[in-house]
């Protein structure tokens, strides 16, 4: 774990991630969802792989901004960059 600011952080390698996507996809698939939701920022990866379990299901992309440009506060809501 790493320490970033004042929230610790944790990496993962692309193989790890994978192997997540991969157990969890069984689970996924029983839900029945009617789509994948890409959210930018670090989900598009793994929309794409869960796309590769459960080919059937189309993939949304999404691009959120939760911060303002020139202060870097939070915003209270998401502006949605791209849909």
């Amino acid at each position: 774990k790493l320490e970033g600011g004042n929230k610790e952080e944790s990496r993962v390698t692309y193989i790890e991630v994978h192997k997540l996507v991969a157990r969890t996809a069984k689970q996924i698939k029983t839900f029945r969802p009617e789509v994948i939701l890409g959210i930018g920022g670090g989900g598009y990866i793994p929309a794409r792989i869960l796309r590769t379990y459960i080919p059937e299901i189309p993939v949304l992309a999404v691009t959120l901004n939760f911060y303002c440009d020139v202060t870097l506060e939070v915003r209270p809501e998401p502006k949605i960059i791209q849909w």
